[in-house]
């Protein structure tokens, strides 16, 4: 391509940097008043160059954010879907492509024949070798001839292209320098002359391409970057003094070398016509044969000779000198000089642009040039002759006579001079030549090369497929041929109509009707449109509905329903049911799968129409349906009905096209995604329209049967459920109106549904796994599609996690730990050589330093305390003192102890209290019920009776000391259809309680009374059976009750309603109680007393006084009645007096047995017995209550087992166990991480010991000897839900001193451990290294497809997470989160944040330093970073504070490596071997070997890993 031998005519700059590059851009841009530099990089050359790559899209943008990423504006220019006629060079590839395949298939047909040949014949031993070698020959001569045969420009490239810098996030500005990669610049023609515009109108500062011939066409201005994949850079011009200027840009240190170019014809050269003249005089695109006989070094001859003249005299000269060697005419010289200068170089369906001026007119021959249409009415010459070639396969072409022409001897069709092949020295056309080489026709199935044939065993799971040899590829081939043919033979049982995709993409098909038309914009509003007819009103309504119509109980016959049968209407289950292939399990799993792939387009904006068949409503859907694994848009698309799939179409690999008729895993998704807007708002719009088109009149209801208007309620009922507003149940007289009308007006609920069918946050591309949701698509699909009445079920559950606590670090106290570790005689780990425990030691004694003895010696004596104390603790277990008491009790005591713990227990509601207290009394006083002292002249209200024992007739006036329990009312009925067996047990027993209850207080069975039993009863606890119905079976349950003490309805302890009187004694000492009573006197005369006295004195005294005689008879009457009052109050006191003595015999004598008639109890004023109530209470509970007895259970609790491990274990089975080496390791490191606290070691979550809970978690995570939680179930007696607390809050401790210990080594103790090695103290003196490395954690397949793309993996091949890993010199080694596997190595050490965290590190640690004149200085030592060769991290580390990188050298291809590179690179290997074994260490544990499990925890799994890194520290001697 381009200007023949044209670099011989370039100046160029090599061993350029990339910032050199941007140097000189920004120099040129300002130059030229640009704000940033442009750069218009050729797609098409730089896919050329990059054909090798696995995916080349993929490629090409990496290598335009690469150039990005230093601050240039990054144009990507891609050619046109129209190639100029007058491009010859086109039509040359294209032909020599279709030889090639010719030759590759004669090639073959010779090597068959050879190889038979070789098997067949007999052959002596120098025959048989020749021979053989012949085959090997051509077998690499056929393999060139088929690559040359295919093409490197994807199909699609252009969309490929967009999508991938769309997805990449490639348009983003890169903050630190300001570049990005702009939209793409798609050409109406080439990319070629619109990258020449952009240069010579100043619109950019250099193109991007290795053709020579646009820097040659624009002129000395232009520069081309020719070298742009390598990190030495090439720059190309043909003006000197232009790359001279460039290279003022350049810092002065550069390494670029510039080259004058050979022969600088274009230099200077200002003539852009005489400029396109040489180009065709060399050769190019539009004229490839060039002037005979004249090259690179002719033409520079040719120039000199004419002299010096001025270039239109050259032109002149050059122009004569072509039209004679080549015998071509003036218009065919001009012509071609014409295609160079006015090719369009405007963008696709934009206002024609040229390079430089307008034509004015043009030949025929460019008439695809014109600038507009009347340009082509009157500027058009006839110019030279037009030949029309057959050329390659049904692709004709025109080109000009003079060039040459040719006719096929067979045909006698005219071909141009690419376009032909000869045999025999015979001319034919390629169709021809084919033919006569019994070669198949280009686009026949037969045509196919070897690799095509590979490609497609490849993708139809061939194993193999890649080490087949030519012979066997075509052999499995025919084989695949056959399979296909066998798969087409299940057509005639294809279920439904299932008509082919034709009728689908015909305009007009008689198959099924159209409707309507309509837009999903505009929601319902279609229902009001006047094409619908009336009649077809409630087919539509009801097609709706079954998409959201979901079927209850059991849909398969398996054991128990997948999830996704929760998710998805029962309309596609019916339709997967008839899969011909399986169960149509995989049809409905991956309709959900696609479905919530968040690449996948909504409906919202979408249009549709709607079908009918039969009478029966459907709808005809087109969307895009995004490929799982790639980064395809398949167009889906179905139509169907309520009842059938009527067709299908998708462009995957199964899907149907044409005469095909097939339901691929894409089209029953294009349906779902129609419910799933139903369930967002579809549903609520159309019950909206209807009602409103219903009251406007808008259809004939009178004409809808009344089949009809029943179907449509059904179906109205159903789109409300969907609608988050459902309804229970309707009668069958209801109206339309009236079932719309509360719809219409409740809002709130709709607005609460709303809420749970959110879209899920698309996640971002890649990040850590603690930030990701791995939920399967069945889940998403189930919340999305969830039906039930109440709002607070509709909302999707709120996913919670187990947090840590609130402080997330503490500050190290390593002496602390270490007296600990002295104390449990655990000083010996030190001699192991675990770098932790010697970084602990040395951390201990620095800060030792810092405390005075007392304070050391005193923290020694706790430590041993403290040592004692555990050890004490370890050999028993226990419920004492575990964070979590309530799961490691039995069920039946949870209550109680809900109460102790601060639990609040579930609230109940009753339809009673249990307990009815009244008020309670005043003081007591030997008085009368209802007396007062006359200290109120009001009187007091008489209180009510609320409540009256049904035993005795005792009620809460007149006995207020008295409790009164209520009787257990009779269940209300179970509304649940399926209710768990628990509720119907306690249904049951409450009717059994009540029944008892009544029995035993002389009431009938069947009575509704609320009653009440006071307290002065004996209450007892008897079991009762009852027979019981659940799910279709009986059994008998039996029941504890407590109830009032055994009075049946007829016993002789029945109490009666009427208080008795007792026997004739009792109703003697009645007389005389009530007799007394009778002198009792109001309690207001008592206050009266002393008056009186008063008064009878003031008479006495007045009688001595009187003269007369009649007042002396009425002083001495009065006196009487005085005395008589005084006496009466006397006589009051004195019964009182009796009454209170008798109360005390009674209530103090030990004579308990003998009960007192409750009426001489009343009638004496005492207070009534008390029962034994207080003893039957039970907390939290009815005072009346039934307990179902369940079967004894005869499981030991787990703190009744001994502990399973203990203190003194062997070190063997201490290593076999966990893989500490010994147990003084494993208590160590438990100090460690306890921060030597005793608190946080002894801290519980279960009824183990302290020492069973670490020992358990060790022992699961190295996962040896146990591999699952029902294996640590069995092992320690312990239920599995408490291993996981269990396992979660050990992993919480050791993760907390993660964050709390220093990550790193410092300075000092990084040299002062690893200078034990004279190789290191000499290597990496004054310097602070550390290797970094990647490694991968195996995923399960994720039936998310975002979950999917983003943890899977291309280099390991498989899902998985990704880890940095770190290793220093001294030994200490960790690891960094774990990220989603398809995350590349360069983008997590960029974005991780470890590098972030040594700088951070590195400018708190400073190293001491002499500075010139001798002073000790603290200065920032910066991290030496050692990655492998596959890292691009030199800028990240610089960026972080200039943190340095060292990486093995590598070449591209076959260049080899200089002495110097090889010996830096062994060197790096070496030592990085080290780090290799790191990443050992840190896959050992089973845990993490494992990988990632469904249902696992991500955040968990992530702190497993983190703390692993940390704790292997204690485990392992340093690898290093």
């Amino acid at each position: 391509m381009g200007v023949t031998k044209g670099n011989l005519v370039l100046h160029k700059v090599s061993n350029l940097s990339l910032f050199d590059v941007a140097a000189i851009g920004r120099g040129i841009a300002s130059a030229k008043g640009l704000e940033k530099p442009r750069i218009i990089a050729d797609c098409s050359n730089i896919v050329y160059v990059l054909s090798k790559s696995s995916s080349v899209v993929s490629s090409v943008v990496n290598l335009l954010m690469k150039w990005a990423s230093s601050g240039n504006v990054m144009v990507p220019a891609c050619d046109g879907m129209v190639r100029p006629v007058c491009k010859q060079d086109t039509n040359r590839r294209n032909a020599t492509k279709e030889i090639s395949r010719i030759n590759a298939f004669v090639l073959r047909k010779d090597i068959r024949q050879a190889k038979t040949r070789l098997l067949n014949d007999q052959l002596d031993q120098n025959e048989r070798s020749s021979l053989e070698k012949s085959i090997a020959t051509m077998e690499r001569s056929c393999k060139t001839k088929e690559t040359q045969a295919t093409s490197k420009l994807p199909n699609n490239f252009v969309d490929e292209l967009r999508r991938e810098l769309s997805d990449s996030g490639a348009h983003s500005v890169i903050p630190a320098t300001g570049g990005f990669v702009d939209q793409i610049a798609v050409a109406e023609f080439q990319a070629d002359s619109y990258m020449s515009e952009q240069i010579v109108n100043n619109k950019a500062v250099m193109v991007m391409t290795r053709d020579s011939d646009i820097p040659i066409l624009c002129g000395d201005d232009c520069i081309a970057i020719k070298e742009f994949t390598k990190d030495s850079f090439e720059i190309v011009c043909v003006s000197e003094s232009t790359i001279r200027t460039a290279m003022s840009y350049i810092p002065s240190d550069s390494k670029a070398k510039f080259t004058p170019a050979q022969y600088p014809l274009f230099d200077g050269k200002e003539s852009h016509r005489l400029r396109a003249l040489m180009m065709v005089i060399l050769g190019c695109d539009v004229y490839k044969s060039g002037m005979k006989g004249v090259g690179v070094p002719k033409l520079n001859e040719l120039i000199k000779n004419i002299g010096d003249k001025t270039e239109d005299e050259l032109y002149v000269e050059l122009h004569d000198e072509l039209s004679q060697k080549n015998n071509l005419t003036k218009d065919v010289v001009d012509t071609l000089v014409d295609a160079l200068l006015y090719e369009p170089s405007n963008e696709a369906s934009t206002t024609r642009t040229y390079i430089f001026d307008q034509p004015q007119s043009l030949p025929k021959y460019l008439e695809e040039f014109s600038v507009d249409e009347a340009f082509k009415g009157g500027s058009i010459t006839p110019g030279p002759d037009i030949v029309t070639c057959k050329g390659v396969g049904d692709k004709t072409h025109l080109f000009l006579k003079a060039c040459g022409t040719k006719n096929c001897c067979k045909c006698t069709c005219a071909v141009c001079t690419y376009c032909n092949g000869e045999i025999d020295k015979k001319v034919y056309c390629l169709a021809c030549l084919a033919s006569e080489s019994v070669v198949p026709e280009l686009g026949s199935i037969q045509s196919k090369s070897i690799a095509k044939m590979r490609e497609e065993l490849v993708n139809d799971r061939f194993d193999g497929a890649n080490d087949l040899s030519p012979d066997e590829v075509e052999d499995a081939y025919e084989m695949l041929n056959f399979l296909e043919q066998y798969r087409k033979q299940a057509n005639h049982s294809v279920p439904y109509p299932l008509y082919t995709t034709s009728e689908m993409d015909a305009d007009r098909t008689d198959k099924w009707e159209e409707i309507l038309d309509i837009d999903f914009k505009g929601g319902g509003a279609f229902l009001a449109e006047p094409e619908l007819e009336s009649k077809h009103v409630p087919g539509v309504m009801k097609f709706f509905a079954k998409l959201v119509l979901f079927r209850e109980g059991k849909k398969t016959e398996w054991k128990k329903d997948h999830a996704v049968y929760d998710a998805l209407p029962e309309l596609f289950i019916k339709f997967a049911d008839k899969s011909r292939v399986d169960s149509g399990f995989r049809l409905l799993a991956r309709c959900v799968r696609h479905a919530f792939d968040t690449r996948t387009p909504k409906l919202n904006n979408k249009t549709a129409v709607l079908v009918l068949h039969n009478d029966d409503v459907g709808i005809h859907l087109r969307t895009g349906m995004p490929a799982s694994m790639k980064k395809n848009i398949y167009e889906s698309g179905i139509v169907a009905t309520t009842n059938d799939v009527l067709s299908c179409k998708c462009t995957c690999q199964c899907g149907s096209q044409n005469e095909q008729r097939i339901v691929c895993v894409h089209n029953l998704a294009v349906l779902y995604l129609l419910t799933l807007l139903l369930f967002e708002d579809l549903a609520e719009h159309l019950l909206l329209e209807f009602a409103a088109c219903l009251s406007a009149d808008l259809w004939e209801v009178d004409k809808w049967s009344d089949n009809v208007m029943n179907d449509l309620r059904d179906s109205l009922v159903t789109l409300m459920s969907a609608a988050g507003e459902p309804v229970d149940k309707i009668n069958d007289d209801c109206s339309l109106k009236d079932l719309l009308e509360n719809f219409v007006v409740g809002t709130e609920r709709r607005k609460a549904w709303k809420q749970r069918i959110k879209d899920p946050p698309k996640p971002s591309d890649l990040g850590p796994i603690s930030e990701k949701l791995f939920k399967s698509t069945s889940k998403q699909a189930k919340t999305a599609t969830m039906r039930c009445a109440k709002i607070e079920d509709q909302m999707p559950p709120t996913v919670t996690m187990a947090t840590e606590s609130n402080e997330l670090t503490f500050t190290p106290n390593y002496v602390q730990v270490w007296s600990l570790i002295e104390a449990a005689d655990c000083e010996s780990v030190l001699e192991s050589g675990y770098i932790g425990i010697e970084l602990l030691s040395m951390r201990s004694d620095r800060q030792a330093s810092g405390i005075d003895r007392l304070e050391r010696t005193r923290m020694s004596k706790q430590a041993r305390t403290d040592w004692s104390k555990l050890k004490s603790l370890s050999y028993k277990r226990s419920i004492r003192h575990i964070d979590v008491k309530l799961d490691n009790i039995p069920t039946r005591t949870r209550k109680e102890a809900s109460t102790t713990t601060g639990i609040t227990p579930k609230k109940r509601k009753h339809n009673a209290k249990s307990v009815v207290t009244p008020s309670p009394p005043k003081a007591a006083t030997l008085c009368k019920n209802g007396q007062s002292l006359p200290l109120n002249d009001r009187p007091e209200k008489k209180q009510k009776i609320s409540m009256r024992c049904r035993k005795c007739n005792n009620n809460n006036r007149d006995c207020p000391n008295l409790k009164f329990h209520c009787v257990t009312k009779y269940p209300e009925e179970i509304k649940a259809a399926k209710p768990s067996k628990d509720r119907v047990l306690r249904r049951e027993g409450q009717i059994l309680l009540r029944q008892e209850i009544m029995d035993r207080i002389g009431e009938s069975r069947q009575s509704t009374k609320k009653l009440y039993v006071c307290d002065a009863h004996q209450f007892e606890t008897v079991i009762k059976r009852r027979l019981v119905s659940y799910n279709g079976k009986k059994f008998v349950q039996r029941y504890r009750l407590t109830v009032p003490c055994g009075e049946g309805y007829a016993s002789s302890l029945s109490q009666s309603k009427h208080v008795s009187k007792g026997t004739g004694s009792d109703r003697a000492l009645r007389f005389i109680l009530d007799d007394v009573t009778k002198n009792e006197v109001d309690n207001s005369l008592h206050a009266e007393s002393q008056d009186l006295d008063e008064l009878l004195h003031q008479l006495e005294t007045d009688y001595k006084s009187l003269a007369n005689d009649v007042d002396k008879v009425k002083n001495l009457e009065e006196q009487n009645l005085v005395r008589e009052a005084k006496l009466e109050i006397e006589r009051s006191n004195a019964t009182q007096a009796m009454k209170a003595v008798q109360q005390i015999a009674e209530q103090t004598c030990e004579e308990h047995h003998i009960p007192m008639n409750t009426s001489l109890v009343q009638a004496a004023g005492m207070h009534l017995s008390q029962g034994n109530a207080n003893k039957m209470t039970v907390t939290n509970k009815h005072f009346f209550h039934s307990d179902p007895i369940k079967k004894p259970d005869e499981r030991k609790k787990a703190a009744d087992y001994e502990p399973t491990v203990v203190l003194g274990m062997c070190d063997k089975e201490v290593k076999r166990r966990t893989g500490f080496s010994s147990e003084v390791a494993l208590l160590s490191y438990v100090f460690v991480v306890c921060n030597g606290h005793i608190e946080t070691i002894q801290k519980r979550n279960s009824s183990l010991t302290w020492y069973e809970e670490w020992f358990m978690v060790f022992e699961y995570v190295w996962g040896k000897s146990l591999t699952r939680l029902v294996d640590v179930e069995k092992e320690y007696c312990i239920r599995k839900h408490i291993v996981e607390s269990i396992i979660s809050a050990k992993v919480d401790i050791a993760f907390r001193c993660l964050n709390s210990w220093p990550i790193y080594a410092s300075y000092d103790e990084d040299v002062s451990l690893r200078e034990r090695k004279q190789k290191w103290k000499t290597k990496w003196s004054k310097k602070r290294p550390v290797c970094w490395d990647m490694t991968d954690i195996v995923a399960y397949g994720f039936t998310d497809a975002n979950m999917q793309r983003i943890t899977y993996s291309q280099y390991y091949g498989h899902n998985c997470f990704k880890g940095g890993i770190f290793t220093q010199f001294c030994g200490w080694q960790g690891n960094a989160d774990l990220w989603t596997g398809a995350v590349s190595d360069s983008d997590y050490n960029r974005r991780a944040g470890y590098l972030q965290s040594q700088q951070q590190f590195q400018n708190e640690d400073l190293v001491e330093t002499k500075n010139d004149d001798g002073q000790i200085d603290m200065k920032v030592l910066p991290f030496l970073n050692i990655y492998d060769k596959g890292y691009r991290a030199k800028m990240a580390a610089f960026k972080n504070g200039k943190q340095l990188v060292l990486q093995p050298d590598w070449a591209d291809s076959d260049r080899t490596f200089n002495r110097y590179q090889t010996i830096g690179s062994a060197s790096v290997a070496s030592d990085r071997g080290g780090n290799e074994r790191s990443v050992n260490v840190m896959k050992r544990p089973g845990y993490i070997r494992r990988g990632f499990q469904p249902n696992m925890c991500p955040i968990r799994f992530n702190k497993v890993w983190r703390t692993w890194g940390f704790q292997s520290n204690f485990m392992f001697v340093p690898i290093l």
